[in-house]
């Protein structure tokens, strides 16, 4: 994997579609970047609205859940530690 792009997110899911949206339509080979999406904590409103999108071979959508809600900088330093790709972007 050449590029893993961590989106940390929290209660805003249609945003998040929109920046998915946006990602998912870059003039990059899809097969060579991945996008993790991670909810600052428990958030079913997001998990059922980009549920479709993980059944999607390409790119790979992966979608982590926090057991509570931090603040910003834990979603995205859990996002780096499930990110295999050579660069990181968020």
């Amino acid at each position: 994997m050449k590029i893993s792009v961590v989106i940390p997110t929290y209660r805003r899911p249609r945003l998040l579609l929109r920046c998915l949206d946006a990602v998912r339509n870059q003039n990059f080979n899809s097969a060579e970047y991945e996008i993790i999406v991670v909810s600052d904590g428990p958030d079913i409103t997001t998990l059922e609205g980009i549920q479709p999108l993980t059944n999607v071979a390409s790119p790979v959508l992966k979608y982590f859940q926090l057991p509570e809600k931090k603040g910003p900088a834990p979603p995205r330093k859990a996002g780096w530690r499930q990110a295999p790709g050579e660069l990181i972007g968020f």
